[in-house]
């Protein structure tokens, strides 16, 4: 009996001792509260919600169903269900996108306080044309590739109408003093190939694409910009002496 007593009374001793540890979460809690009042803290406190990590994993993984048929599922697809599977997929697909879309677009347009801007018809006419250029993919020849040398020691075997650029992004970045404007040195490398954009117009989009607080890194990121541009450049100067 005697056993018994002294093992309730310290069942007893060791409950009181986890709630003293459950009393320390709400300070603990009212620091965190109190950290993310000042510039140390980053947060999107708004009432806008922005797009998710999880949706666009999400999107990604449905349009490589789209687009492959019978992979990356456990559904059992045949020519009977095609139709209906894809259907499925494609609305599904159509709807989660517009959504993130639309929260894109709504969230810029509050955190700079910019009139109605439509983002819900932008929204579903994004996402309905993402869906009607997915057939188009099977088709098409050619791409353009980025590959980060400094990650990734071999180039991938991909069909020959790929051009792809290995650019040393990490190397390059500490070069300019910053190892993480290594994506950038990587879109440089990519907006000089494509054409579609220069280099000046990408720069004078930086400050209202980096958070202000942000903006002490516009040097270094236009400086990162500038150099993946030079080296996909050069690149293509040597690929054409070569040839």
């Amino acid at each position: 009996m005697a056993d018994k007593k002294d093992k309730s009374k310290e069942c007893r001793n060791e409950e009181k001792t986890i709630t003293t540890y459950y009393k320390g979460i709400s300070p603990a809690v009212k620091k965190l509260v109190d950290s993310c009042k000042g510039d140390e803290c980053f947060h999107h406190l708004e009432p806008t919600p922005i797009p998710t990590q999880e949706s666009a994993i999400r999107i990604i993984n449905q349009t490589r169903r789209i687009l492959f048929p019978g992979f990356f599922t456990q559904t059992r697809l045949d020519a009977l269900n095609l139709e209906y599977n894809i259907g499925q997929e494609a609305n599904e697909l159509f709807e989660r996108l517009s959504r993130q879309v639309i929260l894109s677009i709504k969230h810029e347009c509050l955190r700079y306080n910019q009139p109605c801007s439509q983002c819900i018809e932008r929204g579903h006419e994004t996402a309905l044309k993402f869906v009607e250029a997915l057939a188009g993919l099977r088709a098409k020849k050619g791409g353009l590739l980025i590959m980060n040398s400094s990650l990734i020691d071999e180039t991938s075997e991909l069909d020959d109408s790929i051009e792809i650029i290995a650019i040393p992004a990490d190397e390059l970045a500490v070069e300019l003093g910053n190892k993480k404007s290594a994506n950038m040195v990587a879109l440089g490398a990519y907006i000089e190939k494509r054409g579609r954009l220069s280099i000046e117009t990408a720069v004078q989009a930086l400050p209202e694409t980096i958070a202000e607080r942000y903006h002490n890194t516009l040097p270094v990121n236009t400086a990162a910009l500038n150099r993946g541009a030079e080296f996909a450049s050069e690149e293509s100067q040597v690929h054409k002496i070569s040839s």
